[in-house]
């Protein structure tokens, strides 16, 4: 076997040799090869031995340097692009799982490029079924007997420590206003409500973090570790179920502690990404006094109580939703108010009244008041004076809307003691609203 030539200018400390060049893999033909000039690769590391058996394969993984890799979740293992650079030419390339890209060596640089044009050296990169990375590299050699070529080819392990990824520090123009809006973000503890009275319908609400991603109330959602989020061009939001994110800016919850939120965001190609920390919103004690708002707390029968607020009476019974918006106080009675309120587009204190409890000789009126983002509730127990004569419960029911589970949604009669024991029965159950007039 003669000595195999490798006909491509290749690597830099080469020493060339004034050999004619066989049949390059370009499609020249043997005579218009035969007056360029090929370059042996005669120094360690890439000396290329007398036959191709003997040849010693260059080291490329000591030239390529992997600068980022595609790490979005929501791509699969052969859309992941890896971006990479040639450290003599500095060129970098955005490369895809098994596409196969061209090297040559550019005697004006003095350094390795990459090339547009079919070359005898070529490299493909993946990912292993480790998600680690490797590349094969291939080499065409030819025989100077017969013009034929061997193919030698190497694959090289590039270990996940070799990464050194691009850092964005902001200047990425795509993502500059939506990590804006992530930086405006706000990052809310769970919600007592759900906590206290979610039932089982809310239960898959109860406990977890929130995040409000706009200025909109409505944007206030429950995260958890691992949760997506796209940029659909005004805002982030959670995906729709089947809908496909590939095309969008991507956020993932990374993790989430009780004082603060970590966010890795992503570009459409998945190799600038950047950390976003936000910390949970000042726990404000709740200010709003209602016994000193609330007066005349009298029990009118065993259903109901009257009281006195802003010079206008109330009557209230067990269950009742009543909202305080910062001027005024408002019965929520139907089912649209109160999902309403549970989305933010209502917004104030909310005071749930649970019914009279007796502790001793003493009666009192109680309930749970919450702040306006419910990250905090206080039992309300306000003393109040029974009638000295009950009155019969009115005939036509106006029971305003009920919240509690259909076991404990059934009428009142007059043998209802209200003691503490029934404030446990209170649950979210919107198979049991109604809705009444105001």
């Amino acid at each position: 076997m003669g000595a195999a030539v490798i006909s491509l200018f290749f690597l830099p400390n080469f020493i060339a040799s004034d050999v004619e060049s066989l049949p390059e893999f370009s499609g020249k033909t043997k005579h218009e090869s035969q007056v360029q000039k090929t370059y042996f690769l005669q120094k360690s590391p890439f000396f290329l031995k007398d036959g191709a058996n003997n040849f010693s394969f260059p080291r490329l993984n000591q030239e390529l340097v992997l600068l980022s890799k595609n790490t979005r979740p929501d791509f699969l293992p052969h859309q992941k692009s890896i971006l990479v650079r040639l450290k003599s030419s500095l060129m970098t390339r955005e490369i895809h799982p098994f596409e196969k890209v061209f090297l040559k060596y550019d005697k004006l640089k003095s350094s390795l490029v990459f090339s547009d044009e079919k070359t005898p050296l070529w490299i493909s990169i993946y990912y292993t079924e480790s998600d680690q990375i490797e590349m094969k590299a291939t080499l065409r050699l030819e025989e100077d007997k017969d013009s034929s070529y061997i193919e030698k080819e190497k694959i090289f392990p590039l270990p996940s420590d070799h990464l050194k990824r691009a850092k964005l520090n902001g200047k990425t123009p795509a993502l500059e206003k939506p990590l804006l809006l992530l930086y405006q973000s706000k990052f809310y503890m769970p919600d007592q409500l759900f906590e206290k009275f979610g039932g089982e319908i809310f239960e898959t609400k109860a406990g977890k973090s929130r995040l409000k991603t706009s200025s909109e109330s409505s944007s206030i959602v429950e995260i958890s570790k691992g949760d997506l989020f796209i940029y659909d061009g005004s805002s982030w939001r959670k995906p729709k179920e089947a809908e496909k994110t590939l095309h969008y800016p991507l956020a993932q919850i990374i993790d989430i502690t009780e004082k603060r939120v970590e966010i890795q965001v992503f570009d459409l190609s998945g190799q600038n990404q950047v950390k976003v920390y936000r910390t949970a919103e000042r726990v404000v004690p709740i200010s709003l006094s209602v016994e000193k708002m609330f007066s005349k707390i009298k029990q009118k029968t065993h259903r109901l109580v009257s009281l006195y607020v802003q010079n206008k009476n109330m009557i209230l019974k067990k269950g009742d939703w009543i909202l305080y918006d910062g001027k005024s106080w408002k019965v929520l009675y139907n089912k649209s108010d109160i999902e309403k309120y549970l989305s933010f587009e209502l917004e104030g204190h909310l005071l749930i009244y649970h019914g009279i409890c007796e502790k001793g000789t003493s009666a009192y009126f109680s309930g749970s008041l919450f702040d306006p983002m419910r990250v905090q509730s206080q039992e309300i127990n306000l003393p109040l004076v029974k009638a000295k004569k009950m009155e019969q419960s009115p005939s036509k029911k106006r029971v305003p809307l009920r919240t509690m589970e259909s076991s404990s949604m059934m009428d009142f009669d007059e043998e209802d003691d209200f003691d503490e024991e029934d404030d446990d029965d209170f649950f979210l159950d919107f198979d049991d609203f109604e809705d009444f007039d105001d």
